[in-house]
């Protein structure tokens, strides 16, 4: 059985709130050593647990996570290898990206239907709503959608 969960731990409050003396001027202090630490850890009973100092909370990076937490509880040497191998030499290049991206987006016609789906859909509504979910039809098409290039 394993416990696994992911903290991330900053030395700047999450609030904007500041406290001042009343009839002084209102100043607002930058800490100019700001940072942020994501850390995936997990607990096993009857094995070993990790820590994982990750970049961010992305399945990537829980991937990474996971794969690491299987290497230390391997006694396979070879599939240690195979792992480590694969935590430390796979990475891909935005060229590479793009092109699974560009293979996986829709094609023009089912696109061109969802659009039109959309304006039936809401003919009764004003023209900003049609806008704003045609909008998000286009964004989660486009290949510069963040969110696609994590997964």
């Amino acid at each position: 059985m394993v416990f696994f969960d992911e903290a991330s731990f900053q030395n700047e409050p999450c609030t904007q709130k500041s406290l001042y003396k009343r009839g002084t001027k209102h100043t607002q202090t930058v800490n100019p050593y700001k940072f942020k630490i994501n850390a995936t850890g997990s607990l096993s009973i009857n094995g070993k647990s990790t820590i994982t100092i990750t970049n961010s909370s992305t399945a990537p990076e829980i991937a990474i996570a996971l794969l690491k937490l299987r290497c230390i509880n391997t006694k396979n040497k070879n599939a240690v290898k195979l792992l480590n191998k694969i935590i430390e030499e796979v990475k891909l290049t935005d060229e590479e990206i793009d092109e699974i991206l560009m293979e996986n987006n829709e094609n023009n016609k089912v696109f061109t239907e969802k659009i039109i789906k959309t304006i039936e859909k809401y003919k009764d509504d004003t023209t900003s709503t049609i806008a704003r979910i045609i909008g998000k039809h286009c964004n989660r098409e486009s290949p510069n959608n963040v969110k696609k290039e994590e997964k």
